[in-house]
């Protein structure tokens, strides 16, 4: 449904000249394009053809964000300037045929958006998955510029004052811009950390430090922490330091306590411990 009614966007608007259409035919092909690639990577993931990537599929899961969510600043920015241009009269209004077209095909859009946001929704519930949430929101941001489209479309066509239909584009198509403009951002700032390996959130280490000072103590401090986020999860390598006076049972004990205190604070992490001899 969401190819069939992006090439309807497209041909409406090509033929039509409403740069709202074009403008929603611009975000719908970006989204489109995030989305199928989500697909892609939930069925390879589904049927074991990614074993390479130890640290799960978030990485690249970001890295496309990333590429996406500059698609979607640029294409925010061609609008804003073709809105401009349409404002101040150096662009050509839609035909009265292709706004009426415009309206038709938006209220159908809406349809699709409503019924696919809906169902989406109700799979992701309760879901931890970044594919999925991020599934909702991009279907969360579809439905409401599609109602935005829907508006403006329909005041653009029924009006027959040449400056009313300039505005109603116009604001149609910012709306669209200000929706890009605000999912690129979400995107690319959610996609940047991961990609470049930041370590997780303070609270994360001041978890791991507290917990191994209520197990451990002196009989082996942290001396190391590193961290690192893919996705919804995030990976802690810890290396503590062992007193020689401590025996393997009692050492065992204590690192079994530790890991269940951390996965009691911090369900989401992959925890992996290294001991080693206190420096001479």
């Amino acid at each position: 449904m969401d190819m069939v009614i992006l090439t309807a966007l497209i041909v409406v608007g090509a033929l039509g000249g409403s740069l709202t259409i074009i403008a929603e035919s611009i975000r719908g092909a970006l989204m489109n394009a995030c989305e199928g690639l989500a697909l892609v990577v939930m069925r390879r993931l589904h049927r074991g053809k990614l074993p390479g990537l130890d640290y799960g599929s978030g990485k690249l899961e970001q890295g496309a964000n990333l590429v996406i969510g500059g698609g979607l600043a640029a294409g925010s920015v061609w609008i804003l300037v073709s809105a401009i241009d349409l404002l101040t009269g150096q662009a050509p209004l839609g035909t009265p045929l292709g706004l009426a077209l415009a309206a038709i095909v938006g209220g159908i859009n809406c349809y699709i958006n409503f019924v696919a946001w809906d169902g989406v929704r109700r799979a992701a519930h309760g879901s931890v998955s970044l594919i999925m949430e991020g599934q909702l929101r991009a279907r969360s941001v579809k439905l409401i510029s599609s109602l935005m489209v829907q508006t403006t479309m329909t005041v653009a066509a029924l009006s027959t004052d040449h400056l009313i239909v300039a505005i109603a584009d116009a604001a149609g198509s910012l709306l669209v811009c200000v929706v890009m403009a605000n999912s690129a951002v979400r995107m690319i700032v959610a996609a940047v950390p991961d990609l470049i390996d930041r370590a997780a959130a303070p609270g994360v280490r001041t978890t791991v430090e507290r917990a191994v000072a209520e197990q451990l103590g002196a009989l082996a401090p942290l001396t190391r922490l590193r961290s690192r986020r893919s996705g919804g999860t995030v990976f802690l390598e810890l290396t503590l330091s062992c007193a020689p006076a401590l025996s393997l049972p009692e050492l065992e004990r204590h690192l079994a306590a530790l890991r269940h205190s951390l996965r009691a604070e911090l369900p989401e992490a992959d925890i992996a411990i290294l001991v080693g001899e206190p420096a001479a």
